[in-house]
């Protein structure tokens, strides 16, 4: 990575924020876990915003590589913070979530960044009260921090309406919640390793309207140890476990069951290309028929 730029030098101006006086309380969580090659620029990613109303908590799992060294370099700038095990990422941001006192909320992995005026620019976009969840696109950067591509670039907000219902639209780096919500959903399932975002997401759907700005606000960095990266099998168990239940959901109107029906039939075709890959051909035949049943009528 190159220390000569964003977040090691050029920190946000805070006169930036003397717009207003009252900017609302952001709590942050950075769950951690042996990531002490990336850490430190996350952790300057978050206080070199300047925000003026921050509370950051660290939810370290235990970590028995240089994380706990560098947390505690930063330690005056961080509101709280804990190394000891937990049962996964999930419980991490949950631990998180008991502590913030904020109106708004987001989690930041340790792997992840903010860019410049990330927490201003989502946070602006709650404009109305029944607002409970801004999202955002993110670049696509690798370990060096060279930026890659955009992802997930949903630009209308009507269609992640029924998008949402197929898979993820948008990338968890990029959203911020309303805390008060979060918090009356019980959180993050924590028996779920990799899509205890997704459900979020999808809880939180009924809960209120979704906004989006179109300011790039964070990177998702891709590196080979990354959970997502070479958990494809159980990724897929669980999205099917989280979807199946709203095929009898009757808040779905058409459209989202339509959308709904190719998500679940995407899933399954994940399956049968692992399970081919395997040269496990019953499963790939089975889940591959499973695909084209339900997804022929609904694509």
């Amino acid at each position: 990575m190159n220390k000569q730029n964003w977040p090691y030098t050029n920190p946000v101006n805070p006169e930036i924020y003397n717009s207003q006086t009252d900017w609302p309380k952001i709590s942050i969580v950075t769950p951690s876990y042996n990531q002490g090659q990336f850490i430190e620029e996350t952790i300057l990613s978050v206080i070199n915003q300047n925000y003026p109303n921050l509370e950051y908590i660290i939810i370290d799992g235990g970590s028995t590589d240089n994380t706990v060294e560098i947390i505690k370099k930063y330690e005056d700038k961080i509101t709280y913070w804990v190394s000891e095990k937990d049962n996964g990422q999930a419980d991490a941001i949950n631990k998180g979530i008991a502590k913030a006192t904020g109106d708004y909320f987001c989690f930041i992995n340790s792997d992840d960044t903010f860019n410049p005026l990330a927490l201003k620019e989502l946070v602006q976009c709650f404009t109305i009260d029944n607002i409970v969840l801004v999202y955002s696109n993110v670049y696509r950067v690798d370990e060096q921090s060279n930026i890659l591509g955009k992802i997930w670039d949903i630009s209308d907000v009507a269609e992640t309406e029924h998008l949402i219902f197929r898979g993820c639209p948008f990338p968890q780096p990029g959203v911020i919640f309303r805390l008060e919500t979060l918090k009356s959903i019980g959180g993050m399932n924590s028996n779920l390793q990799l899509s205890f975002d997704y459900d979020c997401f999808l809880k939180l759907f009924f809960q209120g309207k979704f906004a989006k700005t179109e300011f790039v606000t964070a990177n998702f960095r891709t590196h080979i140890a990354q959970k997502t990266f070479v958990s494809s099998t159980i990724e897929t168990k669980e999205m099917l476990h989280i979807l199946n239940p709203y095929l009898k959901d009757k808040r779905l109107s058409l459209k989202q069951r339509q959308f709904l029906k190719q998500g679940i039939a995407v899933q399954y075709q994940l399956r049968s290309k692992i399970y081919k890959k395997q040269k496990n051909y019953i499963l790939y035949a089975y889940y591959f028929v499973l695909f084209a049943v339900l997804y022929l009528p609904n694509k």
